[in-house]
């Protein structure tokens, strides 16, 4: 054997106890092997992190208020987030290290449920994605049929102990509805929500769902509805876009 093909072969054992190693790390059939599956399918790890930050437009709309208005998100790594345009709408709440509310002209650091609804918010990724660091916990749940599809169910369990879980399709392996328990606007007792993702396209690398519809698991009741018409990668955000409005004023509105 030539010395370039000893080399050849030594480097391919190299890659081959590599990729073996990595598979043992992760076992067939379990949660962490779900959630690489899920990865893969969006992407990929790398694509993933390479989006810093999102800038979303659309609509929302909610019957139960007969509301249907401009939606926007802002959201930036690790833990940002904007909802709405206080400049445009004089509302507006978000996410810059401590949740706050804007309407009327005043700022209201939130607390209670609505504080913990909003951190959870601000969470870039998926929970499930780079899970271990961010200090949650998964594992595989029963798996449940809906519609006439045999999903696989991950559970999921943050840091705050706030439980979810996530249905994912066997065909396509995307997270196709996820089953939560909240209280309507941070008011009353929990509802569980069956909230849909669908209409997925290529953003930056990583496919990403343009529509997002919420609805009562009790009755199929349309709860919220979300359409997202455009969505920019990577604009150009700074911690300080994230602040909230300062008070007595309608705004600026962020980038």
């Amino acid at each position: 054997m030539t010395r370039p093909m000893r080399r050849l072969v030594a480097c391919l054992a190299v890659v081959s106890a590599a990729t073996c190693a990595e598979r043992q790390r992760i076992p067939p059939g379990s949660a962490d092997a779900l959630v690489a599956r899920v990865v893969r399918a969006m992407g990929g790890a790398e694509a993933i992190a390479n989006i810093r930050s999102l800038a979303s437009y659309g609509h929302y709309v909610e019957p139960g208020y007969d509301l249907l208005i401009p939606a926007r998100v802002l959201k930036m790594r690790p833990h940002f987030r904007v909802v709405g345009d206080a400049a445009a709408r004089g509302r507006a709440e978000g996410f810059d290290g401590a949740s706050w509310e804007f309407s009327r002209g005043k700022v209201v650091r939130s607390s209670g449920e609505a504080d913990a609804a909003t951190r959870r918010g601000a969470e870039f990724d998926y929970p499930f994605i780079d899970w271990k660091r961010k200090g949650h916990q998964i594992r595989l749940g029963e798996p449940r049929t809906f519609g006439g599809t045999d999903f696989e169910v991950l559970l999921v369990t943050l840091a705050d102990g706030w439980a979810l879980e996530y249905w994912i399709d066997p065909k396509s392996s995307l997270p196709t509805y996820s089953r939560k328990a909240m209280p309507l606007h941070a008011v009353g007792e929990p509802i569980e929500y069956l909230v849909s993702w669908s209409d997925w396209r290529d953003v930056g690398g990583v496919l990403t769902p343009h529509t997002m519809l919420e609805r009562r698991l009790s009755n199929g009741a349309l709860v919220s509805a979300t359409i997202w018409d455009s969505v920019t990668v990577n604009p150009p955000l700074r911690p300080s876009d994230f602040a909230p409005p300062s008070p007595n004023q309608r705004g600026a509105s962020t980038r």
